[in-house]
């Protein structure tokens, strides 16, 4: 890819990665970003769940710096080291007591509901990032997001100028000999004659 930068013309890769991370909630936010050589660009963003919504804010952001390419996004949440952290889903726990109860008691069932046979149940447990308010989850997409693209467009314009020099060389040889040839050429042609 070719683009202008001040009066400069730079050669840009379209092949590169970055990664960003922010803190949030007692975990992070992690971003990958991948690309790879693509006629147009063509987006693929995984969020998690509670980052759902915000696939349209990402493309945007990654948009400012990537023309071409296939892009690839990861949005991961980290919980850190206490990877047993998550939140009892206390609104279902208690819906599903009083439901259960109410038909225990409606349909003559005998016996008492224990707290551990409630919590094998699905969903009572929320990932922690799902307690994390929205605003504090977006401002940590928001960083993570930005270090990511920066250092992707970092690496794609290094590779890009790798590729320049490696043109410009091929370039110069290629010049050399065509004035080798350009030199020889009138005598050879002499003597084909």
């Amino acid at each position: 890819d070719i683009y202008r930068k001040g009066d400069d013309q730079m050669v840009t890769s379209m092949t590169g990665f970055g990664r960003g991370a922010a803190p949030v909630g007692g975990g992070k936010i992690d971003v990958e970003i991948r690309t790879v050589n693509h006629r147009f660009i063509d987006f693929s963003i995984r969020v998690p769940k509670p980052l759902n919504g915000y696939e349209r804010d990402i493309e945007k952001a990654v948009r400012r710096r990537v023309r071409r390419g296939h892009v690839y996004v990861n949005v991961i949440f980290d919980k850190g080291v206490d990877s047993s952290s998550s939140a009892v889903n206390r609104d279902l726990l208690r819906k599903t007591y009083r439901e259960l109860t109410s038909f225990a008691r409606k349909e003559g069932i005998p016996g008492d509901l224990e707290i551990g046979t409630l919590l094998l149940l699905p969903d009572m447990f929320r990932p922690e990032i799902d307690t994390i308010p929205p605003a504090a989850l977006k401002a940590a997409l928001k960083k993570a997001l930005e270090e990511a693209v920066e250092k992707l467009a970092a690496m794609r314009d290094r590779e890009g100028e790798t590729l320049r020099a490696d043109m410009t060389k091929r370039l110069r040889d290629i010049s050399k000999v065509a004035a080798r040839i350009d030199r020889k050429a009138p005598k050879a042609l002499e003597e084909t004659l």
